[in-house]
């Protein structure tokens, strides 16, 4: 079991170090996820109390905040369907531990739960952060490891990166499954962007600062939208993703109907590294979407996904204009250069091209 407990551990804190980031530009944060967590703690040992015994009980611990708000974010209000979601999590964090602590494990545990969390709506329950809490309480009680205070300071939307990897990690350690899941990477990144998302505004910054973040934000939007398709498509493949799938799926991201989100997230991000050399101090707000895009594209050229034309200006060849899409006057002749700015880089997914450069050239 100690391989499988360094697992956990590795993707605890590294996931752990995500929030202690944002915690040092916005304090205020981990107050906000601590009080999330000591509420689900309490709703967990207490399913089926009303609200103003909640409330009791968190004045007692010296800290304070609104539960019936708090219960109505997490769609928990009503008691009754509070205790189904803790009977629920209760099964799951058993059949978590089993799978990750357990001597003797059968693949039929591992589909099992994948198959729960798989049909489940209830995201906004927190449901895999009160798995993780229920999780790390056995394991204290066990004494096997005391996870429970980095779990605290882990928002919902990074408890679902948390507990997938681990799902995903020790089943692949213990031959529970064949191939990692393309999948839980795309899900990965969907709980950056929701976790992003979901924080406050800063009512405090600058029309242009507030302008800037809103335009990422709602790129952001697109890019999640795009990925629960993305996300969709993938579960119909059992083993392999067919490569006409992906190809779609670039097109379709690149494309004017979705306001060409691969071309604007390269631009996006040449924007943000001149703004740094610039020594531009970004709010907390923006400073963790940048971030977010360095992971995006990341993921991208992970997955093969490349740009055809990295340069932004340049002398443009008759040939290499016949290659692209080229918006200026006519060639003169085939050993004219032209003068242009790369309006599009193209893009190219393993030896398919998915888009061809845009060049338009620059006159005098």
């Amino acid at each position: 079991m100690n391989k499988n407990i360094e697992i956990i551990d590795r993707i605890i804190n590294e996931n752990y170090g995500k929030m202690e980031v944002k915690f040092r530009k916005n304090k205020k944060l981990k107050l906000v996820v601590g009080n999330d967590t000591e509420l689900l703690k309490i709703v967990i040992s207490k399913p089926d109390e009303y609200e103003d015994e909640y409330q009791k009980e968190v004045n007692e611990r010296y800290i304070t905040f609104n539960v019936d708000k708090k219960l109505n974010y997490f769609k928990m209000s009503n008691y009754r369907h509070r205790a189904k979601i803790v009977d629920e999590v209760k099964e799951d964090s058993e059949l978590f531990y089993k799978i990750c602590m357990s001597e003797d494990v059968t693949i039929s545990y591992y589909e099992k739960l994948n198959s729960i969390l798989k049909s489940s709506k209830l995201k906004k329950d927190a449901k895999e952060k009160m798995i993780l809490i229920e999780f790390a309480r056995i394991c204290k009680a066990q004494n096997i490891q005391d996870w429970t205070k980095d779990i605290k300071y882990l928002d919902n939307s990074i408890s679902r990166t948390v507990f997938r990897n681990i799902l995903n990690e020790v089943a692949l350690e213990r031959g529970l499954k064949k191939s990692k899941d393309v999948g839980m990477k795309v899900d990965d990144i969907k709980d950056q962007i929701d976790s992003v998302l979901n924080e406050e505004s800063d009512s405090e910054n600058i029309d242009e600062v507030k302008s800037q973040n809103e335009n990422l934000r709602s790129s952001l939007v697109l890019i999640n939208n795009e990925l629960e398709k993305y996300k969709q498509d993938l579960d119909k493949f059992k083993e392999e993703i067919e490569l006409n799938v992906i190809s779609d799926f670039i097109k379709d991201l690149n494309s004017d109907k979705y306001g060409r989100i691969l071309d604007n997230f390269v631009k996006c991000q040449k924007s943000l590294k001149e703004l740094k050399r610039n020594h531009y101090q970004f709010p907390v707000q923006v400073e963790s979407i940048p971030i977010l895009i360095r992971q995006y594209v990341k993921f991208i050229q992970e997955y093969g996904i490349q740009e055809i034309q990295r340069k932004q200006q340049l002398m443009l060849s008759y040939e290499d204009a016949a290659k692209g899409n080229y918006i200026g006057s006519p060639y003169e002749d085939k050993n004219e250069m032209k003068k242009v700015v790369v309006d599009s880089p193209g893009w190219i997914y393993k030896d398919m091209i998915i888009s061809t450069p845009i060049y338009i050239e620059i006159t005098n």
